[in-house]
């Protein structure tokens, strides 16, 4: 294959077109992944974050025998 300066030269300009590309989409993967587990109103981690990090620590504590509680209280009702 004779591959020309020119013919080379592109090649490596659409290889760095496309690791900008993937650089962009992995950004914005991560804007939605953060997205989604934060509430927009408050800027807080939500349900789902909670679910996930609940998840982690029952899964830890059950290799460690340890025992806890949890209190949820539902705020959605509440008025001043």
């Amino acid at each position: 294959m004779n591959v020309t300066t020119e013919t080379a030269e592109g090649l490596l300009r659409r290889i760095r077109e496309l690791e900008g590309d993937v650089s962009r989409l992995e950004e914005e993967r991560d804007t939605w992944k953060a997205a989604a587990y934060i509430d927009v109103l408050t800027g807080l981690p939500n349900r789902r974050a909670f679910m996930e990090r609940l998840e982690d620590h029952l899964a830890e504590d059950r290799e460690e025998s340890e025992l806890f509680a949890i209190i949820l209280v539902d705020l959605r009702d509440l008025t001043g």
